[in-house]
């Protein structure tokens, strides 16, 4: 198992959860941006995972992430994150969510280091078209439920050709 982020006090927070010694040494925790890992990292992987952290991937970025980790997965390896459709936009989570980004860009333009995180992102279907064939031999969109009741999340399941 191998965690990365490039922000130590995060990592410092997965380690505490990791250091009963019942993980011992197949956790690894590596503090560095995902996209430089690539160089480290080939074809040794049978599952790549992101939960919480698409909304940290700009727009402009999401292909090149998208690649990344296909070039860590082994061949027929998967990987596995949870994303939702776009929200109506008449629904109070669309508005919610549009306010925050609106905030997140104007902050951004005027303050660094910028804090990237936007909740309109890397949402399904825009997320599904990063998904090439030539790559990825398939990808599933599996409905999530919470406490028994259906939930916007979606739980994508990309494999690697």
């Amino acid at each position: 198992i191998v965690g990365v982020d490039w922000s130590a006090p995060m990592l410092a927070e997965v380690h505490k959860k990791f250091n009963s010694g019942l993980w011992g040494p197949i956790v690894s925790l590596v503090c560095d941006d995902v996209f430089n890992i690539g160089y480290r990292y080939r074809s040794v992987f049978d599952l790549a995972t992101c939960f919480g952290a698409l909304g940290h991937i700009e727009r402009k970025r999401q292909r090149n992430f998208v690649s990344v980790v296909h070039s860590a997965l082994r061949s027929g390896g998967q990987f596995a994150f949870v994303t939702s459709e776009k929200p109506r936009w008449y629904s109070p989570t669309f508005w919610l969510a549009l306010g925050f980004d609106t905030v997140m860009r104007v902050r951004n333009l005027l303050l660094r280091p910028q804090f990237i995180m936007y909740y309109l992102n890397f949402l399904l279907p825009e997320a599904l078209g990063l998904f090439d064939k030539k790559n990825w031999s398939s990808v599933k969109v599996i409905p999530m439920e919470i406490a028994g009741r259906s939930s916007a999340g979606r739980l994508v399941i990309a494999t690697k050709r």
